[in-house]
C-alpha cells in the first residue's frame, strides 16, 4: 500500500515538474516574443518617418514643379528633341491661357507689361528683391497651385502684378518697388473661380 502511495506521490511530483517545466517553457516562449515585437515596434517608426519624408518630397515637388521644366536634361537624339520642345511649346500656350483668364477675370490691360520669367529669375537670381517676394508666395502654396506669373510694366519698372492661379480661385498681387529697393505687395484681389 506504502508503495503505491508513493508511486502515486512521485507521480503527482513528476507531472507538476513537468508542467511546471512547460510554465517556464510557456514564459520563456512569452518573453522572446514580446522582444521580438518590441523590436518590430522599434522598426515601425523608421519606416513611417520613411513614408511621412518620401510624401513630403512628392509634394514639394508638386508644388513648384507644375510648370516649365526640362523633360530631357540633355536631349540625346533628334525625337528628343522633338518631344522637349513640343512639351516646352504646350507648357507656354497653357501659361498664356492662365494669364488670359486672370487678366479677364480681373479686368487688366497687360499689353504695356513685360513678363518675367520665374524660372530664369531663379537661374540667374536676379532681380533679388523680387525672387524673393515670388518665393514668399510659392512658399504658401498648396498642391495644384501653379506657379505665379510676373508681369512688370514696361512705361513704369516700379510697378506690376503677380498672377496666381489656385486650385479653386484666382490671386492678383499688385506690387511696387519702394525707395529701399524692395518690392511690396500694394493689394491682393482673390477671385473664385466657376
Amino acid at each position: 500500500m506504502w508503495e503505491r502511495l508513493l508511486k502515486t506521490t512521485l507521480r503527482k511530483q513528476a507531472e507538476r515538474m513537468e508542467s511546471s517545466v512547460d510554465s517556464w517553457e510557456r514564459l520563456h516562449d512569452q518573453i522572446k516574443e514580446r522582444a521580438r515585437g518590441r523590436r518590430q515596434i522599434m522598426r515601425k517608426p523608421a519606416f513611417v518617418v520613411g513614408i511621412i519624408f518620401s510624401m513630403l518630397l512628392v509634394g514639394a515637388g508638386g508644388v513648384y514643379g507644375t510648370q516649365t521644366y526640362i523633360f530631357f536634361k540633355e536631349p540625346r537624339n533628334e525625337r528628343e528633341e522633338k518631344i522637349s520642345q513640343e512639351i516646352d511649346q504646350m507648357l507656354i500656350e497653357q501659361r498664356k491661357r492662365i494669364d488670359s483668364t486672370i487678366e479677364e477675370a480681373f479686368g487688366l490691360d497687360l499689353e504695356e507689361y513685360e513678363r518675367k520669367d520665374v524660372t530664369e529669375m531663379w537661374i540667374k537670381k536676379e532681380p533679388r528683391p523680387l525672387l524673393t517676394l515670388v518665393n514668399s508666395i510659392m512658399d504658401k502654396q498648396q498642391n495644384g497651385d501653379m506657379k505665379p506669373s510676373v508681369y512688370i510694366s514696361k512705361l513704369d519698372d516700379t510697378k506690376g502684378y503677380i498672377l496666381e492661379n489656385k486650385v479653386e480661385s484666382y490671386v492678383l498681387y499688385i506690387i511696387e518697388l519702394n525707395k529701399e529697393g524692395d518690392w511690396n505687395i500694394t493689394k491682393t484681389e482673390q477671385l473664385q473661380k466657376n
